[in-house]
This record gives structure tokens, C-alpha cells and sequence, in this order.
């Protein structure tokens, strides 16, 4: 009879229940814990995106706000020692605002209407007035010069000279006086910009005729001379108006920068608070993912356990039963083939004996 238990018992396998049980424990526990990991790898990454695009948001406000202060500096700048390549600068910085600000107004579009980022979009028509008022400015600043040979202060010079050359060549002591009086005032009014010294100019240019009026010179001359100090005068008049405007628009650009600076302070530690949070949920939705996919991996694996144990005893059974087999112990039940005890083919319990 061992011819015979030996091919019976060689025939000994997982039974077709088995296999299937394995399989689909297996597939199941692959593809919940793939389906949980993936959830959680695209939630991190979304937050993650979001993350990235509040510090870039920060960086382009950051860099508007130094772009601003440094408009702000090279407008001093201008106003000490005007020059064409200041123009130039102030130019170049502004078109890196305008290329910050379109990145900042493109991220707060989609922020709720209540959030205060969304005060950054009032940044623009400010800047676009600051740039305006600088170019105000600058017209003003090239109608007065940018030296004193440049127009309205190179004509109000030739004047001076030309009428106090004159004088001289006359020996005119008393009109000379008078002319150095005015000439006071022009220094005067330069330096300090008030009215009064413009006024105190006039009233001298109205004695400086009625001297001239008065003095017993050919009246050829009186005629040339007279000629030479009102086109001093209304060189000066140039001057004194040119130099208002000017004023007035450098105060009107030191309002406007009062005006931005704090929204733009205001906007820098808004934008500030929110990359912080962006990157404090960040991490926590990374510390999260970390969780979820070590508790799905200790789910499937405790799922697994009562499946692995089932197994485990089947195969010790019939690795049992096939060492008692070699041994010539026939009288024994064999393990996993309860499916053809089943059948008609076998009785319902089967001895591997003769």
C-alpha cells in the first residue's frame, strides 16, 4: 500500500481556496495601503503647492517693498544732484515693480474678498501716481537745469553777468549796489525757497529803474540797461515759478510715498503670517501622512495576521503529516483536502492507509 499513499500524498497542495484566500489578501493589502499612501501623497503635495506659492508671494512683496524704498532713495537722489542716469535707474527699478506687483495681484485674485491681502491690489494706482509725480519732477527739475549753465538757471546767470559787466564798464556804483542787493535775494530765495525774497527781488528790480531813471546817463544806454535787468527779472520770475512747481510736486511725492509705505508694510506682514501658516500646515499634513501610512500599514498588517496564522497551520499540518508519511506512519489524516474528501471520487474522511 505505500506505492499508493506515496502518489496520494505526493499529490498534496494548497488547495484552489487557499491560493485564492492568499492572493486576495495580498492584492487587498496592496492596494488599500497604495490607495491610502496615494490619497495622502496627493493631499501633501496640493498643501505643499500651496506652501510654495504663499513664500513666493512673500518674496514678490518683500522685493516690491525694496524696489518702492529704493525709488524712494534715488528720488533724493535727484533732488540733490539731478542726473540722467538716476532717470535711468528710477526707470529700471520701477519696471521690476510692475513685475512684482503683477505676481502679487495674481495671487490674492483668488483670496476671499474679507482676507487682507487684498488690500495689495490698491497698490498699483499708487505707484502709478508716485511714477507720475517723479516724472513731474524730473520735467520740473530740466526746465530750472540740472547745473546752474542749464537753462532757466544758465539764463538767469548770463543775465546777472551781462548786467553786472555792464554797470561795470559804466562805473556805476550806486546801480551796482542795487544789483548786488537783488542778487542777495536770488541767493536767498534759492537756498531757503520762500516768497518773501522773491517780492524783496521786485521791489529792488522797481528801485533799480527809478535809479536808473534818475542818473545822467545817454538815454541810448539807460535803454540797454534797462533792457539787460528786465530780462534778468523775468529770468529770475522763470526761475522762482519753475522752482514752486517743483516743490509742490516733491511734496506731493513725499505724501504719496507716506501714503504706500504703510500698505505696503501692512501687506509684508500679512503676506508674512500667511506663508508661516502655509508652512506650519504643511508640516503638519506631512507629520499626518507619516501617521496615516504607518497606522494603514499596521491595519492590513493586523488584518493579515488571523489569514497568516490560518496558513501557517495548514502548512505545519501537512508538513507534520508528510514527515509521518516518510516515517511509514499511514494511519494519518492529511491536511488540505477537505475539498476532495467532498467529492464523490473519496470518502468523507480519507486515511493515507491501506
Amino acid at each position: 500500500m505505500r506505492p499508493i499513499a506515496n502518489r496520494f500524498c505526493g499529490q498534496l497542495r494548497v488547495g484552489v481556496g487557499l491560493r485564492d484566500q492568499i492572493a486576495l489578501l495580498g492584492i487587498s493589502g496592496v492596494l488599500v495601503t497604495g490607495t491610502i499612501c496615494a490619497a495622502a501623497f496627493n493631499y501633501a503635495s496640493l498643501v505643499q503647492s500651496v506652501s510654495t506659492d504663499s513664500n513666493e508671494f512673500k518674496t514678490h512683496v518683500a522685493s516690491l517693498s525694496r524696489s518702492f524704498l529704493e525709488s524712494r532713495q534715488i528720488a533724493s537722489d535727484f533732488l540733490r544732484k539731478p542726473s540722467e542716469t538716476l532717470i535711468t535707474r528710477y526707470a529700471e527699478n520701477l519696471e521690476r515693480q510692475f513685475t512684482d506687483l503683477k505676481q502679487v495681484e495674481a495671487f490674492v485674485t483668488s483670496l476671499p474678498d474679507n482676507d487682507l491681502l487684498k488690500q495689495a491690489t490698491s497698490l498699483r494706482p499708487v505707484i502709478n501716481l508716485y511714477a507720475t509725480r517723479f516724472q513731474n519732477v524730473v520735467s520740473a527739475q530740466r526746465n530750472l537745469g540740472f547745473n546752474e549753465d542749464d537753462e532757466f538757471q544758465g539764463k538767469l546767470r548770463n543775465a546777472v553777468h551781462t548786467v553786472e559787466q555792464r554797470l561795470a564798464e559804466l562805473n556805476q556804483a550806486r546801480l551796482t549796489i542795487l544789483m548786488l542787493m537783488m542778487r542777495r535775494h536770488e541767493k536767498d530765495f534759492i537756498l531757503r525757497g520762500e516768497d518773501k525774497y522773491s517780492d524783496q527781488l521786485a521791489d529792488g528790480e522797481a528801485e533799480f529803474e527809478t535809479t536808473l531813471a534818475q542818473g545822467n546817463l545817454p538815454p541810448e544806454t539807460k535803454s540797454q540797461i534797462l533792457e539787460l535787468i528786465r530780462t534778468y527779472k523775468s529770468s529770475f520770475v522763470s526761475f522762482v515759478v519753475t522752482s514752486e512747481t517743483l516743490h509742490d510736486q516733491v511734496d506731493d511725492l513725499g505724501q504719496i510715498y507716506d501714503r504706500i509705505r504703510p500698505a505696503l508694510v501692512q501687506t509684508m506682514a500679512s503676506a508674512d503670517g500667511h506663508s508661516r501658516a502655509a508652512d506650519m500646515r504643511a508640516e503638519e499634513i506631512r507629520r499626518n501622512v507619516i501617521w496615516i501610512i504607518g497606522l494603514a500599514t499596521a491595519l492590513v498588517g493586523l488584518l493579515a495576521l488571523p489569514f497568516g496564522r490560518r496558513i501557517a497551520t495548514t502548512i505545519v499540518s501537512m508538513t507534520t503529516a508528510m514527515r509521518q508519511l516518510g516515517d511509514g506512519q499511514f494511519d494519518v489524516t492529511c491536511p488540505a483536502l477537505a475539498e476532495r474528501m467532498n467529492s464523490a471520487r473519496w470518502p468523507k474522511r480519507s486515511k493515507c492507509s491501506s
